[in-house]
């Protein structure tokens, strides 16, 4: 079957070196086309090595479970992202252009992912998911590095629940797409016009004229999308 992380590494080499050509990265990949095949609760170890090509025992050398090895593959993820995103802001010398680096990094990465990167993502929302520390450290550094950014710009300090609030309406939105099949450019448009104007805001000085917000024609009560 096509590999499910094509369209990501063609785009993102990084998660190639992240994944690794060794044994434990070819039995990742295979945990990856298993889940995108089976699904996150379908899939099973016996899925991962008839991907893999690899034994039982030799998978349980690497990890203790299905959950650890969809865990390394998540962290891979969540790795890239956050140094990707990091890449693209310090590609930029305007303050303005480094958050919408920021943004557009982040959306580009979830949608390349796929539906597959994409149930892992939601999964790790679930309490008590081995994926929920992955998941934090995503928020916690784009936060900071959001903060940081401001910060040097304006010589204040916004209080850092505003980014963290943003990364998770972003996130919420992603995944509501994801839900639905996949996140498309559409999709991605949207969130992208929603939370930049805000995000931009908190760049802007007392009294500076601001961007507009994204209005859409008056529909009847019932019909929002």
């Amino acid at each position: 079957m096509p590999n499910p992380m094509g369209p990501l590494q063609a785009r993102y080499p990084g998660m190639e070196a992240l994944l690794g050509r060794d044994t434990r990265g070819q039995l990742l990949r295979g945990a990856a086309q298993a889940l995108a095949s089976r699904g996150l609760r379908e899939c099973s170890v016996e899925d991962i090595l008839t991907a893999s090509g690899f034994s039982r025992r030799t998978f349980y050398k690497l990890f203790r479970s299905k959950e650890d090895a969809l865990e390394a593959l998540f962290g891979g993820f969540t790795r890239l992202l956050v140094e990707s995103v990091r890449l693209a802001v310090e590609s930029q010398e305007r303050p303005a252009d480094r958050v919408i680096a920021a943004v557009d990094t982040f959306l580009e990465l979830l949608e390349l992912g796929g539906p597959l990167l994409l149930s892992l993502h939601a999964e790790a929302i679930s309490r008590g998911s081995g994926l929920a520390a992955h998941r934090e450290y995503v928020l916690r550094e784009l936060t900071d590095l959001l903060s940081e950014q401001v910060r040097a710009h304006l010589g204040v300090r916004v209080d850092p629940y505003v980014y963290r609030c943003l990364l998770l309406g972003m996130e919420g939105l992603v995944l509501a797409a994801g839900s639905r099949g996949e996140l498309t450019a559409e999709e991605r448009g949207r969130v992208r016009a929603a939370v930049l104007p805000v995000l931009l805001r908190s760049l802007a000085p007392s009294g500076v004229s601001l961007a507009r917000l994204p209005v859409v024609p008056d529909v009847p009560p019932g019909d929002e999308g």
